[in-house]
């Protein structure tokens, strides 16, 4: 089976420019979101033992660790960790080690209409991410071998509620990741080809895009294809998808239309899904289109221009500055460095029977 791209621009048709959005992402948290993230959210849930695998460099092992009241991260999860990498992108350099959204910027971040249980899904999303611990091999620009990192993505949060819901929230990000950003050790992404796309679409063009970059920059752009083995992508790409044993399967219940918009947004000319030369198990070749040329020349060959942007420090005024005054205004009439009371008191009460709804109500794909 091969998909090819057919689609061709009209003589004479004028195109409006898109604004250029990048994402900026983190290469150890590349190498690793492929383990953190489920994205059928109804396995997510239930994933609670270490998820272990080797590192194929070092042979160091990785391992995501869920916790038991969350279970692994799945798709809505994905989508604010994304939406967390966005802003960080979004400030500039110097990359800061803290972001803040508003209620309606997380929303549009994460794809969502705010109304419902969205605050509750956030707060969710947020507990579960925090509590899933990471250990790995980090990676440094500056240095031949890798340290073990430990650690959580958000490493700590803080919400500030209004009502039932939230009127905005500050994330703090490891310091080894703040600056390995600042370090310019990272991809950079078209936003745009993730924005608003199921969360395996965007999985795929984040991990193809990386490959094929590294790919291109070492040789020519019209020689450039990837393969690999479909149980792969499924263990270490999509954080343990079902691997299914038939072609049509897969095809037409799980990746063959995420691949297919792939081809339509002209990102991949063309896939193929094959037995391998064992009979064991599928490879799916992919050759790149002109999409992706575009992207690596806009995005891939610019991503270490330099690019001041001031927003952090307004949101820093606006939100982080009013959120830190009553943590000590707390601190100061109660003697504890806990976070304010009324915030515990709401989160508690967005997290009450959370667990045993999860499944049906948090699926992104």
């Amino acid at each position: 089976m091969i998909a090819k791209d057919t689609n061709s621009t009209s003589a004479g048709t004028i195109q409006t420019p898109e604004k250029v959005e990048r994402l900026f992402m983190e290469n150890n948290l590349l190498r690793i979101m492929g383990y953190l993230f489920c994205h059928d959210p109804r396995a997510a849930v239930t994933h609670t033992e270490p998820i272990t695998d080797i590192d194929k460099v070092l042979k160091k092992q990785i391992s995501i660790e869920p916790n038991p009241n969350y279970g692994q991260p799945g798709p809505a999860d994905f989508k604010v960790f994304l939406a967390i990498l966005k802003k960080l992108s979004d400030y500039g350099r110097p990359i800061p080690n803290k972001v803040y959204f508003s209620q309606m910027e997380l929303a549009r971040l994460t794809d969502r209409s705010w109304g419902g249980r969205t605050g509750k899904d956030f707060i969710h999303s947020l507990y579960t991410l925090a509590h899933t611990r990471i250990t790995m091999p980090f990676y440094r620009p500056s240095k031949d071998e890798p340290f073990i990192a430990n650690f959580s993505i958000p490493s700590e949060f803080g919400i500030q509620p209004k009502g039932s819901g939230i009127e905005s929230c500050e994330i703090t990000i490891p310091d080894y990741v703040q600056r390995s950003l600042d370090d310019r050790f990272f991809s950079c992404l078209n936003y745009n080809r993730i924005r608003g796309v199921p969360t395996i679409q965007a999985t795929l063009y984040i991990r193809l895009f990386h490959h094929f970059s590294n790919l291109a920059e070492s040789g020519t752009q019209n020689s450039v294809q990837l393969r690999k083995r479909y149980d792969d992508i499924c263990k270490s790409w999509l954080g343990g998808l079902t691997v299914h044993a038939h072609k049509s399967k897969i095809l037409n219940a799980q990746l063959g239309t995420h691949l297919n918009a792939l081809v339509a947004d002209k990102f991949l000319r063309s896939f193929s899904i094959e037995k391998t030369a064992a009979k064991d198990g599928f490879n799916i070749t992919f050759i790149p289109g002109s999409g992706f040329r575009d992207d690596y020349n806009r995005f891939y060959k610019g991503r270490f221009q330099n690019e001041l942007q001031f927003k952090f420090y307004e949101e820093q005024e606006s939100i982080g500055h009013p959120m830190e005054l009553v943590r000590r205004f707390h601190e100061q009439r109660t003697g504890s460095r806990k976070y304010i009371g009324r915030t515990q008191d709401v989160l508690r009460g967005f997290l009450e029977g959370q667990g045993s709804d999860r499944q049906g109500e948090r699926g992104c794909q």
